[in-house]
């Protein structure tokens, strides 16, 4: 659905409940069914039918709706009855969808600022704007910082069908997990402060997964990875300088990302061996029940702030088909766009 389609799709879900809308808030409480297509919010937060339907996913359908004469009037009249209200307890208004209206009004607020929508989340947040709407807003320019901290080149590593031990397989650990663990992978290290170690974790999430045999137990993928697709990396380890103990490193790395270390590592090993493991692990957030990450596994505790970013990875990857597509790395970024 393009922005016009969407726009229209507003206009006929907004007359139909808006006037039981604002009578409801000007009554202060919600009664009905209405969140998403009076206050809609981004991509990547709702699980029902309304929410794919009503999310918005880019800077440009939020402004056209915003600027739209009659759904960005609407919203500020909601707004403004919202204001009039005595009391700041959104809770006891919105029930859970309290959360909703946070993460529409910082989104609404990141386009106009000098609006009535700051003056809400003064009012109901004590001034604070929803974080994971900031952080899907800021994917973007996040995963590209993480990227040039760690010092690469996103041309450099674009995976193609015949790196592959097996030619076919599910998407569970092809192109566009791979490519989310290399994200992860720079996240992490930007996160600890690890810029080199970080990009020794980025070249054995790379190969990490190229030498499976199955989707299911493998333990000795990552060595076989390690043993047989690290040495044709001739020109990625000469182009970013790589030493023979760092290549040691990153071989360990793609080697233990999937066994028990049994072996002495230096410090700075052994964190290339946990980015890449933690890396992995937030791809996790793609399982939705038996398999999904168990954040307490996770070695560095900077790894739990990259959990939302990876989540709106994979359900944008999803939401654009690209989840297991034959693509360069620099094309797969594209999903972090806003």
């Amino acid at each position: 659905m393009n922005t016009t389609e969407k726009i229209k799709n507003f206009e006929f879900a907004n007359k139909a409940v808006f006037n039981d809308a604002l009578n409801e808030m000007k009554h202060a409480r919600k009664k009905s069914h209405w969140m998403w297509c009076v206050f809609p919010q981004v991509f990547g937060f709702g699980k029902n039918e309304k929410s794919y339907e009503y999310a918005l996913c880019s800077f440009d359908e939020a402004k056209a709706f915003l600027s739209h004469p009659v759904l960005g009037n609407n919203l500020r009249e909601i707004c403004a009855a919202l204001m009039n209200l005595n009391g700041t307890n959104a809770t006891r208004i919105f029930g859970e969808d309290y959360k909703k209206l946070r993460s529409s009004m910082t989104l609404f607020n990141a386009i106009q600022p000098d609006d009535i929508f700051q003056q809400v989340i003064d009012k109901y947040f004590k001034g604070e704007g929803d974080k994971l709407t900031l952080c899907r807003m800021s994917l973007e320019s996040r995963v590209k910082n993480a990227l040039d901290y760690i010092g690469i080149d996103a041309k450099d590593f674009n995976i193609v069908p015949s790196m592959y031990d097996r030619p076919r397989g599910e998407a569970m650990h092809r192109f566009s997990h791979i490519y989310r663990v290399m994200i992860g992978t720079a996240l992490i290290a930007h996160k600890i402060g690890e810029a080199r170690l970080g990009l020794l974790a980025f070249i054995a999430a790379f190969i990490h997964d190229l030498s499976r045999n199955n989707d299911g137990n493998d333990p000795q993928h990552g060595r076989r990875a390690a043993e047989t697709k690290l040495p044709k990396l001739t020109h990625i380890l000469s182009k970013y300088n790589v030493t023979k103990e760092e290549y040691g490193m990153v071989a360990d790395a793609a080697t233990y990302h999937c066994e028990r270390i049994d072996k002495q590592m230096s410090d700075e090993g052994y964190k290339v061996c946990k980015i890449l493991s933690d890396a992995d692990a937030l791809d996790r957030c793609r399982f939705r029940h038996q398999g999904r990450l168990n954040r307490d596994y996770l070695y560095f505790p900077e790894s739990h702030k990259c959990i939302a970013p990876i989540e709106f990875v994979f359900k944008e990857s999803v939401r654009h088909g690209k989840i297991n597509n034959e693509i360069p790395f620099a094309e797969f970024l594209k999903v972090t766009e806003f």
